[in-house]
């Protein structure tokens, strides 16, 4: 990698590290970190359930099952 991608690596990770440093002020218990302070909406939640419970490795395990049963899958 050429010194320009590596301050594009370093700048767009730094940058992130500190927003996240940031935001991590209003952050003063266990509540607030694992629950977001109880002040996210149910659909947002609902999402983030979402997002868990179907991860890349459920989209490779169909993919396989489809290749090896067929269309049934």
């Amino acid at each position: 990698m050429t010194s320009l991608d590596w301050l594009i690596v370093i700048g767009l990770n730094g940058s992130i590290v500190a927003y996240g440093f940031y935001l991590s002020r209003g952050v003063h218990s266990t509540t607030d970190w694992f629950l977001a302070g109880r002040g996210l909406p149910w659909w947002l939640v609902g999402l983030s359930m979402y997002a868990t419970a179907i991860d890349a490795s459920d989209l490779v395990a169909d993919s396989g099952a489809t290749y090896t049963l067929g269309m049934s899958v």
